[in-house]
């Protein structure tokens, strides 16, 4: 049988009855396995199904033996959600305000610390770079090895040897 022949007679896909009352599709098929609820197999053995009215017998059993918890468990799990969540537990909004900018100041900060930093390696490395190369321009220049054309120097006070 197909699923939508399952639907005439009643039967609702285990993802209906997960968006329906709040259990997930896995422990549903678990609860037919175990003959808790009525269900069918459809697809060759592939996919469970079961009736609204075996989902609302179970629900109101299961929730004669907890007492008056009902409510029934989410069955996706969102970490943004739980994190929302334990934030407005552990913070007020206003304090979560602000340790949100803050957060967000040590990292800008953190930012603007690496590339200060990055450009004063900068300018080292190519000052160094810049004294190597007049050094070796001059002991060309003493052996006689110069070439004719020479760069202009960073020192304004230094004069060009020829």
């Amino acid at each position: 049988m197909t699923i939508h022949e399952q639907k005439q007679e009643g039967y609702i896909t285990l993802k209906e009855a997960s968006e329906r009352f709040g259990y997930a599709p896995d422990y549903i098929g678990q609860l037919i396995r175990k003959g808790k609820i009525e269900g069918k197999q459809v697809y060759a053995n592939v996919a469970w199904m079961t009736t609204e009215e075996a989902m609302e017998a179970y629900k109101a059993e299961a929730g004669e033996k907890r007492g008056a918890k009902t409510e029934p468990q989410p069955s996706k799990f969102s970490m943004s959600e739980f994190i929302a969540e334990f934030s407005s537990k552990l913070f007020s909004p206003l304090m979560t305000q602000v340790l949100t900018a803050l957060f967000r100041l040590v990292c800008v900060l953190l930012v603007l610390l690496l590339l200060v930093a990055f450009y004063l390696l900068s300018v080292a490395f190519d000052r160094a770079m810049s004294e190597r190369a007049e050094e070796r321009l001059e002991m060309e220049v003493k052996s006689g090895k110069a070439p004719v054309v020479l760069p202009l120097s960073y020192k304004s006070n230094a004069p060009l040897r020829i």
